[in-house]
């Protein structure tokens, strides 16, 4: 719990020196205008006129739906403000992509009119998905040498209507202390932007994603008997709980049938309790939820 202390009061301390932090919680969009108004100001001290949206990383359980909708209201309000040409992730990707051909000699589309040359500025950063909120530390950046030209945060209310439906049931959210905030060099390079989602990352993810699925498979029953028995004691209140077991199986179909083992089990009330065995095979499942979830986000 010290260590979360910690790393929170860290946290919050590295982004005062890098930023100017906006009102906690406005309406869902408010914050993307201002974002967006702020980085307009930016921009044009600096006379940027073209800046690229590489996206949103995701962290502390915030979803790739969030993460998309985050992006997309962004950029949404920047073309608004009208102070710089923007570059949506799509067409980012695609010059990265030509970027990658022309150093394999395939193409010599970089130094064309309306090419990653033309690119003065890349907005990226972090969405943490923090129980009833969405916190966005976002950062404009030289995309050549790297450097941090402007950096801010907001936080807004989490898109419960991007999430996917789950069942009535509910259980606890992670220790939100135990968050490895970890600040790593952001330095940003063309066809390499970090924190930003890209081929390496999503590669990486669907092979955990895939290891993931394999161990929930095998322990789907063991993992039902759980919360089908911990929704029989004695004391038990829905009411003090606040998120959907099954939230973390990024398969639907597997989700689906957990969901339908789990209401068998609590219905007819013949779930074996679990041997010491099937407990630490389920802590160690529930820790790889967990870092999928903060490395690659819910699905």
């Amino acid at each position: 719990m010290k260590m979360g202390i910690y790393l929170s009061a860290l946290l919050t301390a590295l982004l005062l020196l890098h930023s100017r932090p906006l009102s906690a919680a406005p309406a869902p969009d408010e914050v993307y205008r201002r974002m967006a108004a702020e980085f307009s100001s930016s921009m044009t001290a600096k006379k940027i006129k073209t800046v690229a949206m590489a996206g949103f990383s995701r962290r502390a359980r915030a979803t790739e739906e969030e993460s998309e909708y985050a992006a997309e209201k962004l950029t949404e309000h920047l073309s608004r403000a009208g102070k710089a040409s923007v570059f949506e992730r799509s067409r980012l990707e695609s010059l990265l992509r030509e970027q990658r051909l022309g150093h394999s000699g395939a193409a010599e589309e970089n130094g064309k009119p309306g090419g990653l040359a033309a690119v003065e500025a890349v907005i990226t950063g972090t969405i943490f998905g923090t129980g009833e909120k969405l916190r966005i530390t976002a950062r404009l950046v030289n995309p050549r040498s790297g450097e941090i030209l402007h950096a801010l945060e907001g936080e807004t209310d989490r898109h419960w209507d991007l999430l996917p439906e789950v069942m009535q049931f509910l259980v606890p959210l992670p220790d939100i202390e135990r968050l490895d905030l970890d600040f790593k060099d952001i330095a940003v390079y063309p066809g390499t932007f970090r924190d930003a989602p890209g081929p390496d990352s999503a590669d990486r993810c669907e092979g955990l994603y895939g290891r993931l699925i394999a161990r929930q498979t095998a322990l789907l029953h063991q993992k039902a008997r759980f919360w089908a028995l911990k929704m029989r004691e004695p004391g038990f209140a829905r009411v003090r709980l606040t998120r959907n077991p099954g939230a973390e199986i990024p398969d639907p179909e597997l989700r689906k049938a957990f969901y339908g083992t789990l209401k068998s089990y609590y219905r007819s009330g013949t779930a074996a309790p679990l041997t010491d065995g099937e407990k630490g095979r389920l802590a160690e499942l529930a820790e790889d939820e967990r870092r999928a979830a903060d490395e690659c986000g819910l699905r």
